[in-house]
């Protein structure tokens, strides 16, 4: 399901008139019902007939949209999207209910388009509710707060678990070696429930060797170290491809 196929029917969808609710006709973008923020119960998804609702959000506000329904009565699929019809995240599952979790990067009003893929119910058309909750956090670990190269973790040689990486908060570490000495990391962690990459620099700021595969761990070096000093470890959470969010993992710094 999800792809808003020209065919989503498998024959046997029900037939007759579909009982509008009260925000009708909330059909177009244009025409899109104010939400205000309060939970909205009592709508239909009616077939070949979408509802939009707008919605104002502030600079780099979150939040999670959870759209309440029954597949068994219709599979409902939503999409949030800006002024410009441009598609920022989207909820598509083949079960009960979506969750999207969206981010306003910059203030202006914004839109929920709810589309009934498929009427799969007795009845035509699929009631559903919308809600506004606070969008799940990505939990920190015992280094935050490291976000940045200036606020990097002093780390020395050793095994570090159970820390974790979040989307647009990298982990940076600082490990100190002299000249010759060789650095070398390992992070282990599962790639299904997130890509972590990593990146090693110089104590100018010069990038040294990272880590960048699409499976499970990355292993950085051995590196030679040409300059004396303080080098600096970027752990990056390229994409959240799993079920929790952000991603954890275990990093091991060797210098010999």
């Amino acid at each position: 399901d999800g792809d808003d196929s020209d065919d989503p029917s498998d024959g046997t969808a029900p037939t007759g008139p579909c009982t509008d609710d009260l925000f009708e006709d909330n059909d177009e973008l244009a025409a899109a019902t104010i939400f205000s923020g309060d939970p909205m119960t009592d709508l239909v998804s009616c077939p070949e007939d979408e509802d939009w609702f707008a919605i104002d959000m502030n600079e780099n506000e979150s939040l999670m949209l959870d759209v309440s329904f029954l597949d068994a009565d219709g599979d409902i699929d939503v999409q949030f999207q800006d002024a410009t019809g441009a598609v920022l995240a989207s909820g598509s599952s083949a079960s009960d209910n979506e969750s999207v979790n969206v981010n306003a990067t910059n203030a202006g009003t914004y839109y929920i388009r709810v589309h009934l893929f498929a009427d799969d119910g007795v009845d035509v058309g699929a009631p559903y509710s919308i809600a506004i909750n606070e969008p799940p956090t990505c939990p920190s670990d015992s280094f935050e707060t490291n976000q940045t190269e200036a606020n990097a973790a002093s780390i020395s040689v050793g095994a570090y678990a159970s820390l974790n990486v979040c989307e647009l908060d990298d982990d940076w570490y600082a490990i100190d070696a002299a000249e010759g000495q060789t650095i070398s990391v390992t992070l282990s962690f599962l790639h299904d429930e997130g890509d972590v990459d990593a990146t090693l620099y110089d104590p100018t700021g010069g990038w040294a060797v990272s880590g960048t595969s699409v499976t499970d761990n990355e292993e950085l070096g051995p590196y030679t170290v040409a300059t004396a000093g303080v080098h600096t470890l970027r752990v990056r959470l390229y994409s959240d491809n799993g079920t929790v969010i952000g991603n954890s993992y275990d990093l091991d710094v060797q210098v010999n």
